[in-house]
């Protein structure tokens, strides 16, 4: 199942962000089960979002990538969250809630489960109701 991972670095800035991730975001690219990565600064410290298919994968990423590079005192808090769904401009997996990027927002809408979205023809209707364009390169899994 997949996992956000919400990894929280009181004092870390976003000069020694862009120091670390240099070495880390081809890396991290090229790393099985990796999905996404987004950082922001907020009141808590740095906070890093990350969507990998499993725990274990993030954590030998981590394990092997991240923590020999961290800065000297840097010690992150990283906690974990399974996810319902996953929605991915390459993938689309639809449970009961989805997340769509319209206009560089991230939208979050409520969805009943429809067997029937597996077809073509519902699809196009699901994404006029989302407001997205139809693509027919688009895969269910």
């Amino acid at each position: 199942m997949a996992i956000l991972l919400r990894t929280i670095v009181r004092g870390q800035t976003s000069e020694g962000y862009d120091q670390v991730s240099i070495f880390l975001h081809e890396a991290v690219r090229k790393s099985p089960g990796f999905i996404l990565h987004c950082s922001y600064s907020s009141e808590e410290g740095w906070v890093v979002l990350e969507v990998w298919n499993t725990k274990a994968e993030s954590d030998k990423f981590f394990s092997e990538n991240v923590a020999p590079n961290l800065p000297k005192g840097i010690v992150p808090k990283r906690s974990y969250q399974e996810l319902h769904s996953v929605v991915t401009p390459g993938l689309l997996i639809i449970w009961n809630v989805h997340l769509i990027f319209l206009s560089g927002t991230l939208v979050l809408r409520q969805l009943i489960k429809k067997p029937a979205l597996q077809h073509g023809k519902q699809l196009s209707s699901f994404f006029r109701y989302c407001d997205v364009k139809y693509n027919k390169d688009i895969q269910l899994v």
